[in-house]
């Protein structure tokens, strides 16, 4: 919903970077994890380096534009505090993706579906089945099974900053 009210950079910027924040702040307060020196220069490194790469401009924005920034914030907030908080629960690799996955399948159909359904009635089979599987198994399943899979070898810090790599791939 950010980007009805603001560009696509400051979505690839702001969203990461609050994952980030919320990441270390989360790891600091509730799991106990030092903040060294050289993890918030990290930080910092990669919040210039996504600005030099997204290329964030004010010049051109829209009507409404703190509201989507506002939007980012809260999407990278809740991001950052949904991986802290599997570190913190131990949640298991296969039970968390199959609640996460299952759980968000069933309320995007039922939220989603009735507004979708005359786009996906004319979408060509091949383009319906390439979505299902990219944004479906690999982006709700795989992606899921991974950061669960991460959040039980890495911490909390560095697993907040693998969102940063999003604009890139």
């Amino acid at each position: 919903a950010g980007y009805l009210y603001a560009h696509l950079s400051p979505g690839l910027l702001i969203a990461p970077v609050a994952v980030i924040v919320t990441g270390i702040l989360w790891a600091a307060f509730l799991l106990k994890e030092q903040i060294a020196l050289p993890r918030i220069l990290g930080a910092l490194v990669m919040f210039a380096g996504l600005a030099l790469l997204v290329g964030v401009s004010t010049g051109q924005m829209v009507a409404g534009w703190p509201l989507g920034i506002a939007l980012f914030v809260i999407a990278g907030v809740l991001w950052g505090s949904y991986t802290a908080l599997l570190r913190y629960w131990q949640v298991p690799t296969l039970e968390g993706t199959a609640a996460v996955a299952s759980f968000g399948a069933i309320i995007a159909a039922a939220l989603m579906g009735p507004i979708a359904w005359d786009s996906l009635r004319y979408t060509p089979l091949s383009m319906l089945m390439t979505q299902i599987l990219m944004q479906g198994v690999v982006g709700g399943v795989i992606s899921v099974v991974a950061l669960i899979a991460g959040m039980q070898r890495l911490s909390t810090q560095t697993a907040a900053m693998l969102p940063t790599f999003t604009p890139a791939m």
